[in-house]
């Protein structure tokens, strides 16, 4: 059946052939005359060859799939239909475990003058175009480099085995007598990786075959294991090839760099490397049980596919619900414009609920339609005591499963949302709670990316600070990202624009500002901006209702006006009342006005800028800073200790009273402020040569940037080697938890691009991608 030159039947046979020619396949007989049958893909290569002596125009090879697929999609689900391969792209695929054609069936095709092209039908999908197998590839002879690679594809189970010693240097015909022994033995090598320094020779075999591969290297080369030449035969199994195929690799820099870099980004090692000089293969060797997430990375870093990320959110308050809805509600967009695919696997109340709501796999041939659309709408039933309800969020992704309630604390919810399918995996911190944040250097060491809003682990005692910045530092490079730019500020760029300071060689001297929104609010409120054309004028008249950024006053008809000597509109209290019902305080309003969280957040900065290894947690700020609220929230503690003998004027003082005393107080340092044309703004400042910080409330002139920084935003300035007279100013609303989520999913994507790459063009998908989608 090798033999295609077969004129002389060709000729004796023509009359005889009709419009239309059934022919049996499989079947054949071998050099004796005696019937044989083909083996595998038989009757594919008997149509093949009928193709070349018929000369047909085109050879359709009809199967149960759409045509030849980018990946293995019981793997990769997300892989889709190459409309076009060339030949030599469909060995490749085909050599490396693409069971859609064998190699031998495109052999008749590419022999016959003129070559013939071959297409891969579905039976099952008969109107559907499926692949072009002829001469060259449309697809990855394109100008987009991010189409380069037409597939990957994997040979499972093979072992790696490893010859190694000083005897292999520069000696002649070592080479020889290994692949010489394996071939003695019937081993048949699947990938040779030698070094340059000839000091070891790496190949794969099949893994079943890696005892005789061994016994025949051993046999050849017992004199030079005798004498310590050869050092050792060491077999690694089980393990699987990885390759990337495409003829638009040849000549093209950076595939090998982005292909490496998605397995190094999947935290996968590789064990061999193995490139021919046509550059259209390249082939990794990786650990058997890194195999599928191996195809899923590098699949989704030539656009082949998208980023899948797995995504647990710890809180549902207000914070954690806004979110959910933003994730819900963004991902076609996400999919489309960053090629990011987030997906909620698992979503804890609180840090104190001995249960979380977590994607269950649910095995082929559950009732999807019984169940609810989203995780989210499980998360919400949940939280509001409804029960358990909820399905994945697409029931065609290939997590298809059930939202279950179930035991377990939020310290396993990275047992949910860590998985080897997938490269990434982060959770959200929506909460302020202390015990959350203990379990931050945790989530980290278990290669789970952290996005923060609660910057307890970051201003808690020493050791936490540091079990965070080990855990971050861990594996370099591949460390598992912490993200806290909304620890502080919210979505204001503060920590960033810090950074960037740093690291482009700028000294940062002093950070000072107004780093609280609740005290910022509530000093505007009683001591607003002297003069009528003020910035507090503007803020009062805007009429953007419900906007929490630059929220309202009160009614135009019912607020008091503001003096122009600087009477305060309403009393600390009644201030202090509007920011609890305009959402503007944190989660407890005795910490907010104690400066607790202000302070929190100033041990954030310090740590950015390499002082917090000099404050042993966050008492020692407040001990040295107190707030008007400070003593009242003292004697509260004492009241709790034992032990405690301090005596306290006010102990006996009921809230009311202490309320009415507050106001007198600062009514009385507001008008002494007013009187040297000043108004009392609380000030938080870190002084890098005295190595202090402070938290203080500062009466600054009525013109001043504090003083006319709007309610409800922060305004922070940097005093820098180059900003020194005139300092950089970071200013803005940092209230509002729908902005605060923003910031949150802004962290993860910044991420994401900076693992998958900029994006060069639109994904170019076929209608049977489009399906698999």
């Amino acid at each position: 059946m090798d033999d295609f030159d077969a004129e002389e039947e060709e000729d004796e046979s023509s009359p005889a052939v009709s419009l239309h020619l059934v022919v049996t396949g499989y079947v054949a007989s071998n050099t004796d005359g005696v019937a044989t049958t083909l083996g595998r893909d038989g009757s594919d290569y008997s149509a093949a060859v009928m193709g070349k002596l018929l000369r047909s125009s085109l050879i359709s090879i009809w199967t149960d799939v759409d045509g030849v697929l980018s990946a293995d999609p019981r793997r990769v689900p997300r892989a889709h239909v190459i409309p076009d391969v060339s030949y030599n792209e469909a060995m490749e695929l085909a050599y490396f475990g693409a069971k859609v054609i064998h190699p031998k069936t495109m052999t008749p095709a590419i022999s016959s003058d003129p070559q013939i092209p071959i297409y891969i039908r579905n039976t099952f999908n008969p109107t559907f175009r499926g692949s072009r197998i002829y001469l060259s590839s449309t697809t990855t002879t394109t100008t987009d480099t991010d189409r380069r690679v037409c597939g990957f594809s994997s040979v499972e189970r093979v072992a790696l085995i490893n010859v190694e010693g000083t005897g292999l240097v520069g000696v002649q015909g070592i080479a020889r007598r290994l692949f010489g022994a394996l071939e003695s033995a019937g081993v048949s090598v699947a990938l040779i990786s030698q070094a340059s320094s000839e000091h070891s020779i790496t190949f794969a075999a099949a893994a079943d075959r890696s005892s005789e591969a061994r016994k025949a290297i051993e046999e050849e080369f017992a004199k030079e294991l005798d004498l310590n030449y050869i050092t050792s035969v060491d077999v690694r199994s089980p393990c699987s090839i990885v390759a990337a195929v495409g003829d638009g690799m040849s000549g093209t820099a950076g595939v090998a760099g982005r292909f490496f870099a998605a397995l190094g980004d999947a935290k996968i090692n590789v064990l061999a490397v193995s490139q021919g000089c046509s550059e259209r293969n390249i082939s990794a060797v990786v650990r058997g049980e890194d195999s599928t997430r191996a195809l899923r990375a590098v699949h989704a870093a030539f656009r082949l596919s998208r980023t899948t990320v797995y995504v647990g959110v710890v809180g549902m308050g207000e914070l954690g619900r806004s979110l959910l809805r933003l994730l819900e509600g963004q991902r076609s967009t996400l999919r489309e414009t960053f090629d990011v695919d987030l997906r909620v696997r698992a979503v804890a109340q609180d840090g104190t609920r001995e249960e979380l709501v977590a994607l269950v796999r649910r095995r082929s041939g559950g009732d999807a339609s019984s169940s609810a659309d989203s995780i989210t709408s499980a998360a919400y039933d949940a939280a509001t005591g409804a029960g358990v309800v909820s399905a994945a969020a697409d029931p065609s992704e290939e997590d298809d499963g059930i939202a279950a309630l179930i035991p377990g604390d939020v310290s396993s919810i990275s047992r949910h949302v860590r998985a080897d399918e997938v490269a990434h995996s982060v959770i959200f911190d929506c909460t302020a709670e202390e015990r959350v944040g203990r379990l931050h250097p945790s989530w980290l060491d278990s290669d789970v990316h952290v996005v923060t809003a609660n910057n307890t682990a970051l201003s808690g005692p020493r050791k936490l600070r540091r079990d965070v910045r080990r855990a971050e530092c861990a594996r370099g490079k591949l460390s598992a990202q912490y993200l806290r730019e909304v620890t502080v500020g919210g979505g204001l760029p503060i920590v960033s624009t810090m950074r960037d300071l740093l690291g482009s060689g700028d000294e940062i001297q002093r950070v000072d500002g107004i780093l609280s929104v609740s005290w910022s609010y509530i000093l505007h409120r009683i001591a607003p901006p002297m003069g009528t054309g003020g910035a507090t004028a503007a803020a009062a008249d805007d009429d953007c209702e419900g906007d929490l950024t630059t929220p309202p006053l009160s009614s135009p008809e019912s607020r008091p006006r503001r003096h122009n000597d600087g009477t305060p509109r309403c009393t600390f209290s009644e201030a202090v009342r509007e920011a609890v019902e305009l959402g503007l305080m944190e989660v407890d309003p005795v910490k907010d006005l104690s400066f607790e969280y202000t302070a929190r957040c100033l041990m954030v900065l310090a740590k950015e800028l390499g002082l917090d290894d000099d404050l042993e947690d966050v008492e020692n700020i407040l001990t040295s800073n107190p707030s008007p609220a400070a003593r009242r929230r003292r004697r509260t503690k004492n009241d709790d200790d034992d032990d405690s003998k301090e005596e306290d004027e006010d102990e006996d003082e009921d809230d009311a009273t202490y309320a009415d005393r507050v106001d007198a107080l600062m009514k009385e340092r507001v008008e002494r402020a007013a009187s040297d044309g000043r108004v009392p703004r609380q000030v938080s400042s870190i002084d890098v040569k005295t190595n202090s910080i402070e938290i203080r409330i500062v009466d600054v002139p009525s013109d001043h940037v504090f003083a006319i920084t709007p309610p409800s935003n922060e305004c922070v300035r940097f005093f820098t080697a180059r900003h020194r007279q005139y300092p950089l100013i970071v200013q803005g609303p940092s209230a509002g938890i729908d902005s605060t989520a923003s910031a949150l999913l802004a962290e993860l994507l910044r991420l994401m691009r900076s693992k998958v790459g900029p994006r060069s063009g639109s994904l170019s998908r076929t209608r049977s991608s489009a399906v698999l989608a």
